[in-house]
């Protein structure tokens, strides 16, 4: 179709194993079928380092990971430019029935200002991705550690 706009596809070459994003013309769409992509003309992606990027990348990071793993499931995630009510995002299910106020954290995070506010924490450990009620998992961390137990949650 000669539309004039650009398709963008995303490929692996066998060889090097690398990620690389083509840009060409919507009238001249790659012949994947065969394998024959020129890999030369093609922008070529690396993997960033997540130790390398400064706190708001790693925020940024952590949000378009989460969006991604909740898109399986339905949702749409719309990121906020500032907390409201305690969320970091909303993530709002494609049946209208539910939208999940979250907060977005680097690791596993209970605070006494999130208690009662209804808000999903967001998480990774170990490459996974958690999301669970924030009253939930306070409870679970009640049961299973003395965390609560420290004069600051007293």
């Amino acid at each position: 179709m000669a539309c004039g706009r650009t398709v963008f596809t995303i490929t692996t070459s066998p060889a090097s194993r690398a990620v690389r994003l083509l840009a060409l013309p919507a009238s001249e769409p790659p012949d994947l079928s065969r394998g024959r992509v020129d890999y030369n003309a093609a922008m070529k992606l690396q993997r960033v380092d997540y130790r390398s990027l400064n706190s708001k990348q790693k925020e940024i990071y952590n949000f378009q990971k989460s969006a991604s793993l909740l898109a399986d499931y339905g949702f749409n995630c719309i990121k906020l430019a500032d907390d409201w009510r305690g969320a970091d995002f909303l993530a709002y299910h494609k049946d209208g029935a539910e939208t999940l106020r979250v907060q977005l954290k680097a690791r596993l995070t209970i605070a006494k200002k999130y208690r009662g506010q209804g808000l999903w924490m967001n998480f990774p450990v170990n490459g996974d991705w958690y999301l669970i009620k924030h009253d939930d998992l306070l409870q679970i961390v009640g049961e299973a550690t003395s965390w609560l137990d420290s004069r600051s949650w007293k």
